[in-house]
């Protein structure tokens, strides 16, 4: 770009002619030799003064002339304030838009582009951006809030070239930390800001945060933690959010100097909300959302040192306050938003972590022992757990009452199957009452224990799963009992007694499977939702389980039946249907695969279609909803409620570590029968 364009564009943009800025530049060139050429801070004042007052009307000139020697200036004179001031507005003025656009030729030119243009050139040197942190030291309010601001300007525009910048040049973070020990709010808050900006998706910028005790600062800023969170330490946890979701090592960081201690005062102001009733403020919602999104970044599924990560939150008090949340008797009375997140971040603590799934029962056993609804526990020390009595049907009752409350939405109800599930997971005691909770034996049908509590009365969960006019408790039902025995490998063995505790079970002298098999005769609305619920439910038995295979189908005609007729009609057309149709599939694959090889008895006379079976399970494992089951580990609910939820997480991992053997299976049965077919071809025409 030639300096007689710059000048053509310039006087279009600000609105003068050519012979104007002809002189402008001319001007500004002279006092850019006069700033070179002077030698004290007091000669240099009046020049800059000059460019400040011409910087509005000339921007691009002063831009193409003073830029760096404006730096230059900033280096020598960082302690004279009227001079930091006045460039630092110019800075302000040269990366902002000054007046309108205009267009020439197919070419749109305007003060935005140009100001744009100004930020990526300043910012591609490291030396300039250096130049304008270094300024932080000065105490002057007007100097540092005009620093943090320029530099929000310049993140908002060019993000990553700024993050380069302070990389080349690491103190420029220290400096900027510093700014988080002002007493001044208005700019500690900036200061976060900046730095939650500099932290987003850059690796090396955290690494270096933390290493300049970061997490230090940043809980001196919220030592007095009050009910009512303002905007500072709203930010300080977004970016202690941003130094910990991606980087493991600074999660290792935050875990091994016991950071979480530090968070706790914000968990004791939402307990003592929950016993007391007392509303929270959006502020303080927006707090308590961010302190346990943090503290669910150690313990999801996906981080590596999940289980260092549980007992860490038991022995530093954080899962000792969430759980005094969760028994409150006021816990529905927190925002929904909140009380999904505690129930999440709750189920991720237990999940195959006995040690704290005892400690969470102590709370329900204490309270009676106690004769209390779900008061404090005495100790919160999960070690001396000793005098506890086993508290798992009270903790079983806590998930188990609000998933089959037919007053809440979907989505709140699918949140306790998951906590109910992480619960119950390698935790053999009460998986084996569930069995009994959900299942009575005939005998214990009148046990309130094994019954829960809608409203005023009491309903087995018995009549849950075999009820076909709710389609959607029978469904939950069924899931909620896939857990009772659902069980890691190296509880294979636990997990086949519990399959065969579940087979013996009599219901008014009644078998289970019996019961489980009239599921499949029903023919009224909802009839896809209440078959795939029995589906789910007998495929999980019949896995490495022959005894259930035997017994599915003997004892259960109906089931025999149903997978015949299902497996040989038309091609699905419907989503549903080939839900329908892939469950059918996958469980008659099932049957085959673990079905006792001494039968000589065929399990399906009549001969099955192994490759349009085949297709089937093929076609269930890519249909979207499951899917999406399996990218989550959460059940999703959105708009379209319950017609996108069908399978839940464990179910797909299960499924897809079945897929490959059945698949064999039926290749190998397809080969079996077309020899046989060769064979008998080969006798006839002999």
């Amino acid at each position: 770009m030639s300096l007689y364009w710059s000048n053509t564009t310039n006087s279009k943009v600000n609105g003068g002619d050519n012979s104007e800025v002809d002189k402008a530049s001319e001007v500004i060139s002279i006092i850019c030799q006069k700033i070179k050429d002077s030698k004290s801070p007091e000669e240099r004042k009046d020049y800059i003064r000059a460019i400040r007052a011409m910087v509005g009307s000339y921007q691009l000139e002063v831009g193409l002339q003073c830029m760096e020697i404006l730096v230059e200036v900033l280096k020598k004179d960082r302690n004279e304030l009227f001079i930091v001031e006045h460039i630092i507005e110019i800075f302000s003025y040269l990366f902002s838009k000054q007046g309108n656009g205009v267009e020439e030729g197919n070419q749109s030119y305007g003060s935005q582009n140009i100001a744009l243009a100004f930020i990526e050139i300043f910012v591609r040197n490291a030396a300039f951006v250096e130049a304008v942190v270094e300024l932080a030291a000065q105490p002057s309010f007007t100097v540092r809030i005009a620093i943090v601001r320029l530099l929000m300007k310049l993140l908002d525009h060019q993000c990553f070239l700024v993050q380069n910048a302070v990389i080349a040049v690491p103190h420029v973070l220290s400096r900027l930390l510093e700014l988080l020990e002002d007493p001044r709010p208005p700019i500690r808050l900036d200061a976060l800001l900046i730095l939650t900006q500099l932290a987003k998706f850059n690796f090396s910028v955290q690494q270096i945060l933390v290493f300049e005790n970061a997490f230090r600062r940043i809980f001196d800023i919220n030592c007095s933690v009050e009910s009512h969170p303002g905007p500072v330490q709203l930010n300080s946890l977004r970016l202690i959010y941003e130094l910990l979701r991606t980087n493991k090592s600074n999660q290792n960081f935050f875990r091994e100097t016991h950071c979480f201690s530090r968070l706790n005062p914000f968990l004791e102001n939402l307990c003592a909300a929950s016993l007391e009733s007392r509303p929270l403020l959006e502020e303080a919602v927006a707090a308590h959302l961010l302190i346990l999104s943090v503290l669910r970044i150690f313990v999801h599924q996906t981080n590596p040192h999940v289980a260092v990560n549980q007992d860490a939150l038991l022995d530093q008090g954080s899962f000792f306050l969430l759980r005094n949340v969760l028994w409150s008797p006021n816990f529905s009375g927190l925002p929904e938003p909140v009380r999904v997140s505690i129930l999440y971040l709750v189920a991720d603590c237990m999940r195959k972590n006995r040690r704290a799934q005892q400690f969470f029962e102590a709370f329900g056993e204490a309270s009676a022992a106690a004769s209390m609804s779900r008061c404090l526990p005495i100790t919160s020390n999960p070690d001396h757990l000793s005098d506890v009595e086993d508290g798992s049907s009270a903790a079983l009752e806590l998930f188990l009452e609000p998933l089959f409350n037919p007053q809440l939405t979907l989505y709140p109800r699918l949140v306790y199957l998951y906590c109910l599930g992480a619960y119950l997971s390698d935790n053999p005691v009460p998986q084996r009452r569930l069995i009994l909770f959900v299942l009575p034996r005939e005998d214990s049908l009148s046990d309130p224990v094994c019954q829960y509590k809608q409203g005023d009365n009491r309903l087995p969960f018995t009549t849950l799963l075999f009820d076909t006019t709710r389609p959607v408790d029978s469904w939950l039902a069924s899931l909620a009992l896939i857990q009772s025995f659902r069980v890691s490998k190296p509880y294979s063995d636990w997990g086949l007694q519990l399959k065969h505790l579940l087979l013996d079970l009599n219901i008014h002298g009644v078998s289970f499977i019996r019961k489980l098999s009239n599921l499949f005769s029903f023919d009224g609305p909802g009839k896809v939702r209440i078959w795939c619920s029995g589906l789910l439910l007998l495929s999980s038995l019949l896995a490495e389980c022959p005894v259930a295979v035997h017994r599915a189908l003997r004892e259960g005609p109906e089931i025999r039946s149903f997978l015949l007729e299902k497996s040989q009609s038309q091609p699905p057309t419907q989503l549903d249907c080939a839900f329908l149709s892939g469950l059918t599939s996958f469980t008659i694959g099932l049957c085959l695969l673990y079905s006792d090889e001494d039968a000589h008895e065929p399990l399906f006379p009549g001969g099955l279609d192994y490759d349009r079976l085949s297709r089937s399970i093929k076609l269930l494992t890519t249909c979207q909803p499951f899917k999406n089951a399996a990218e989550n580990f959460e059940v999703c609910c959105h708009q379209n409620g319950e017609s996108e939820v069908w399978f839940d997480h464990d179910f797909t991992v299960f499924c897809r570590r079945e897929v490959p053997a059945l698949l064999k299976c039926f290749e190998d049965k397809l080969q079996e029968k077309n020899e046989g077919r060769t064979a008998k071809f080969s006798f006839s025409a002999v």
